[in-house]
């Protein structure tokens, strides 16, 4: 499959290293989206003279891009009510009810799965309040948008479907263990502290409600093909890895990420998962790299690579190869360089041989998610990856609060083609 760069002059052109959206078959990936013109910054603000009056600025930067969404994915022979996936990421949840009376204006009806979860106050652009990652779909014969809403399964309070479907690929929304009753119904009884684990039923509770909805879209979750895990302590990671690996036994490649927080408090998890709906030509295969770690070595649930058709889903890497300490410049002559620059140089260069591993390279990759501890890094980061991957795909920046051990300041995670 092929890549194709949309490009529209009707939004605006990123100054970043990274496309507007790209279309492969009949999906398109959208780059993350903040409501800047890349010229002036955060273009859009209520009037400081009547802050009560007149629309917020979270509606407003919302409402600046969505109409930016629309206008890319027309480029790409689309529209808005094809978006089959989606995932925000807020500077506080306070900001949601805004950002949701706008979304369900553009997403009148069968809105898409949506992740949604909180950063922190500092994006990549100073003063963007969210940022919108999107995948879309151009309808064909065989491709066609399937909201999945099993009864039993709790309807989310915000605007947004458990599950769509679309092709040969499940795409979950992300949310929070709740019941949207009651707030969070699951963990540990107070007078019984001892007992049970909260990290634990909570991603259990999240699970389970993506195995009912998988298997109404005709497959389960022994099908995962793609994830990124997040949690607000990293020290759950363990907990809630025991539970991963009974829904998955050969578990997706993941990212896991600690975050700033989730839209209902003493949510502790949530899992952002692609599911595999298999047939003949798409089968979930592990790709394995002897010369490279693989996660049973330290008895983690996750996979390197999965290859499905001819789709690649690699996991998120970081720059160590878990038997050393994380490379970054020397620490007896630590301004010769810098660690961003280092770990980025190291992390994309396993990826490429991965990649080459399972049949494709670095120009095939479609869509690249990027973990930051700090967003000042990203002009380092950047400077390495327009070398390293002068044909970039879409890209999103995610501020994180920690990766799984010290030493890493960013991970970067890639979905790709076999580009035949």
């Amino acid at each position: 499959m092929k890549k194709e760069v949309i490009v529209t002059s009707k939004a605006p052109q990123p100054i970043t290293h990274n496309p507007q959206a790209i279309k492969v078959g009949p999906y398109v990936f959208v780059s993350g989206l903040y409501a800047t013109d890349f010229k002036t910054g955060i273009p859009v603000r209520g009037n400081p003279n009547f802050p009560f009056a007149g629309p917020t600025d979270i509606e407003l930067q919302t409402e600046y891009i969505l109409k930016n969404l629309s206008e890319i994915l027309q480029a790409a022979g689309s529209r808005l009510d094809n978006v089959v996936k989606t995932e925000v990421f807020l500077e506080h949840p306070k900001y949601l009810a805004g950002l949701d009376r706008v979304w369900r204006e553009f997403f009148p009806k069968d809105p898409p799965a949506r992740t949604t979860i909180e950063v922190g106050p500092h994006p990549l652009i100073p003063g963007a309040l969210v940022e919108v990652y999107a995948i879309g779909i151009v309808p064909d014969g065989t491709v066609r948008k399937q909201v999945i809403q099993p009864a039993g399964v709790p309807t989310p309070s915000e605007h947004c479907s458990q599950a769509v479907r679309a092709g040969n690929f499940l795409f979950h929304s992300g949310l929070p263990a709740t019941d949207f009753k009651t707030g969070i119904p699951v963990g540990k009884d107070p007078q019984f502290p001892n007992y049970r684990d909260n990290a634990e039923d909570q991603i259990n509770y999240v699970l389970g409600n993506m195995e009912q909805c998988a298997k109404a879209a005709g497959t389960s979750l022994a099908n995962a093909v793609k994830s990124q895990h997040y949690h607000v302590d990293r020290n759950d990671f363990h907990a809630i890895d025991r539970i991963w690996k009974q829904y998955m036994p050969v578990p997706p490649p993941r990212s896991s990420m600690q975050i700033k927080g989730f839209m209902v408090p003493g949510a502790l998890t949530t899992a952002n998962l692609i599911t595999l709906v298999p047939d003949a030509q798409h089968q979930k295969e592990e790709i394995k790299l002897d010369k490279q770690f693989h996660p049973s070595m330290r008895g983690v649930n996750f996979s390197p690579a999965i290859r499905a058709g001819e789709w690649l889903f690699l996991a998120g890497q970081v720059a160590t190869d878990f038997k050393t300490p994380v490379y970054g410049v020397h620490p007896r002559m630590p301004y010769y360089g810098s660690d961003i620059e280092v770990q980025t140089e190291y992390v994309l260069g396993k990826l490429k041989e991965l990649l080459e591993h399972c049949g494709s390279s670095l120009e095939h990759v479609v869509d690249a998610h990027i973990y930051l501890l700090d967003t000042q890094d990203y002009r380092g980061f950047e400077r390495v990856y327009r070398r390293m991957v002068p044909e970039p795909p879409v890209m999103t920046v995610i501020p994180s609060t920690g990766i799984m051990f010290d030493g890493p300041v960013i991970e970067i995670d890639f979905i790709a083609t076999r580009g035949r």
